[in-house]
């Protein structure tokens, strides 16, 4: 047996950050950023905004992509190095907000590399048949002042996948 993406669903911050703004706070332009990056704004969270806030709303829109309702998921894993408190992360928010309190969660602490290692864990429990389907969350957050007052940091659209059993031979 072998595990299968069978869901997607994002959520995407609702503040949005043009180039202009970010000239203002850096030494940059709109023109330099969107000439080599093609970037022309990002969207950032709101500093009331935590990580599970932005992530449920794409666990529910990946859920439902696959065609499942939340009761039909056996385990979540989150990945980030921005939880909601250092202890405990962000993976029972999400599972309390989901109404899946009944399932095992965790959190793993990595950055990009965290993705990788969410869908890794998922395979592995898929294919151990300890679960049939597993919500696994790469995620991180940053919001205006971040890391010093005025500093503006990126906020990542919140992707979510859902992995299911699949009978299917490679």
């Amino acid at each position: 047996m072998r595990a299968v993406i069978t869901g997607t669903g994002m959520y995407i911050p609702e503040m949005r950050v043009d180039n202009d703004a970010m000239s203002k706070i850096m030494d940059t332009s709109d023109e330099w950023i969107r000439v080599r990056t093609g970037i022309e704004q990002r969207h950032y969270a709101a500093p009331n905004e935590a990580t599970s806030d932005l992530a449920t709303p794409a666990a529910r829109k990946a859920i439902a992509d696959a065609g499942l309702e939340p009761s039909d998921i056996d385990y979540l894993v989150v990945a980030t190095m921005t939880p909601d408190y250092f202890f405990p992360g962000s993976a029972p928010f999400i599972q309390r907000k989901l109404g899946l309190e009944q399932i095992p969660c965790l959190d793993i602490r990595q950055q990009c590399a965290g993705f990788v290692y969410a869908l890794q864990i998922a395979d592995a429990l898929i294919r151990s048949s300890q679960c049939k389907r597993v919500v696994p969350r790469p995620t991180r957050r940053w919001f205006p002042g971040a890391t010093r007052p005025g500093r503006w940091q990126p906020a990542s659209i919140q992707d979510r996948y859902l992995m299911r059993s699949s009978t299917r031979t490679p």
